[in-house]
């Protein structure tokens, strides 16, 4: 999918701009969506999630992948994306096929819709 993706810049990025965001009392979520290719160590992602943590952002991420069957790639990349994300790992992680990623968004989002919303 891609030529690999520099992770840690975009937390950093993410970090920046919640801070610079009005607090309004809104939930701060941010959404990290992937091929799997990174090119950032663990140390420097869990620094920049921790700072992500602190400022009371919810993290989920999705790796995305090609084929149904699970490659090493993919299964790499969910290694390294669980603990990066909001607990419980459940419910914030997703490791789709490509095809499957609208649906998977929609599911999560849907989550955050209350009830009343969805009439409208």
């Amino acid at each position: 999918m891609g030529d690999g993706t520099m992770l840690e810049m975009g937390l950093e990025l993410a970090s920046e701009m919640f801070v610079e965001s009005p607090d309004d009392g809104r939930r701060k979520v941010l959404y990290i969506i992937t091929d799997g290719q990174y090119y950032d160590n663990q140390t420097t992602l869990l620094s920049a999630e921790s700072d992500l943590k602190q400022q009371g952002v919810e993290i989920y991420a999705v790796v995305l992948r090609n084929t149904t069957a699970h490659t090493k790639l993919d299964l790499n990349a969910e290694a390294a994306m669980k603990p990066l994300v909001s607990d419980p790992q459940s419910n914030h992680f997703s490791n789709v096929v490509l095809d499957d990623l609208a649906a998977t968004l929609i599911d999560v989002c849907a989550s955050y819709v209350k009830p009343t919303c969805l009439n409208h």
